[in-house]
């Protein structure tokens, strides 16, 4: 892996319980797009169960995940003295408790040279896998597992973003809430 940055310890405590408050105030649309799932495997409007994603994604600055995952990524970047470019895309998503064991397709969020920053809004199941296979330099399809990350409250991780990566399901916890935000690097 050729970056990767883990911390627990960016946030304070008070910083971390008033991030998941607010995290779990901001209004929440379903997509079928997080991850690429194949159209028969998406639940209906008369389920009363998904283990499906509530997902919220924007790239303008108006939207409501903006402020939030900037505070996130200002304190990340300034105590690792990291200097980017641009934001790309800031996500939100909360997948469910399910019986699903298999990992997520494996996949990277752009096409283009990023950064990748996954902060863990709550302790769950449900491990980020890193894989060792490279976007840009893929070959076959067997994809080789790197690194795990568990999720735990406050936890950010930041990777090349040309790595893919997938999730778990979390098995044992009702809820696995993230944070994702894309950026490109400033090299000056």
């Amino acid at each position: 892996m050729s970056l990767l940055i883990i911390d627990d310890n960016f946030l304070s405590p008070q910083e971390i319980e008033a991030i998941r408050k607010e995290f779990y105030r901001l209004p929440a649309i379903f997509s079928p797009f997080t991850v690429g799932v194949p159209e028969n495997e998406l639940p209906k409007s008369t389920d009363t169960y998904s283990n499906r994603f509530m997902y919220c994604s924007y790239a303008d600055k108006e939207n409501f995940t903006h402020d939030l995952s900037m505070r996130i990524l200002e304190k990340f970047c300034n105590k690792h003295e990291i200097k980017y470019d641009e934001v790309k895309r800031t996500r939100s998503n909360t997948t469910f408790l399910c019986n699903e064991t298999r990992p997520s397709t494996p996949h990277v969020d752009a096409d283009y040279d990023h950064l990748a920053l996954i902060y863990y809004v709550n302790d769950s199941d449900g491990d980020t896998l890193l894989y060792k296979n490279k976007y840009y330099k893929q070959e076959d399809n067997e994809m080789i597992i790197d690194t795990r990350i568990s999720p735990k409250a406050g936890r950010a991780v930041l990777f090349d973003g040309s790595a893919y990566h997938s999730f778990c399901y979390p098995n044992i916890y009702d809820t696995r809430s993230v944070i994702n935000i894309n950026i490109t690097r400033n090299e000056r």
